[in-house]
């Protein structure tokens, strides 16, 4: 009865023992994973260099060589956005996730050659509309952002800079605004013709 009883106990450990082993080879593949996705130094040259790879994969030869203008972090949130500008001066942005090792990895971007674009991104402490582009002759002074809810209209300054890079928080029923939904206004409040 007694060899009986130390054989269960045996068994028992043996079993703890193997699960103990599996959950420690799935925490050191996960480890490994995480700080491979996770690899983007927090830095203009980093997030450059890791946004050429990005941009040109799937093409055997590198075409697009992104200029990183500015990046900035959306608030409190773990979500980074970067502006670049391309070689024949399209604008572009890249969104960056924060990992818990600090560093930073790409998510998803766009580019084209408007004057101004712009992005809903979804972020751990909800939506924020980007936007970003070029400020021809520095003459726009605010945007203002029409949604299809007229409760979440708004306007937002925009800096005395040849391109610009800004955000707002929005409500999450916020409704992705049409491009002809953003009216330019100078500094003295008169609109200005959205023009490419």
């Amino acid at each position: 009865m007694e060899d009986g009883k130390w054989n269960n106990e045996g068994g028992k450990v043996g079993m703890k023992i193997k699960i103990f082993f599996v959950l420690i080879v799935i925490s050191i593949g996960f480890s490994f994973y995480y700080f491979n996705e996770y690899k983007i130094e927090n830095d203009k040259e980093a997030i450059q260099s890791s946004l050429k790879v990005w941009l040109n994969r799937g093409s055997s030869v590198e075409v697009l060589e992104p200029n990183v203008l500015k990046v900035v972090q959306l608030e409190n949130t773990k979500s980074y956005v970067s502006l670049f500008q391309l070689q024949e001066g399209n604008y572009g942005y890249a969104n960056l996730i924060k990992g818990i090792n600090g560093k930073l990895k790409i998510i998803s971007s766009g580019q084209g050659s408007n004057i101004i674009h712009h992005q809903i991104l979804e972020t751990n402490r909800g939506k924020y509309i980007v936007l970003y582009g070029k400020n021809p002759n520095m003459e726009i002074n605010s945007i203002s952002v029409n949604s299809r809810i007229e409760e979440h209209n708004f306007k937002i300054n925009v800096p005395t800079e040849k391109s610009f890079l800004i955000y707002k928080k929005v409500p999450d029923n916020f409704e992705n605004p049409l491009l002809d939904e953003f009216i330019l206004f100078d500094e003295n409040g008169k609109e200005i013709e959205l023009y490419q």
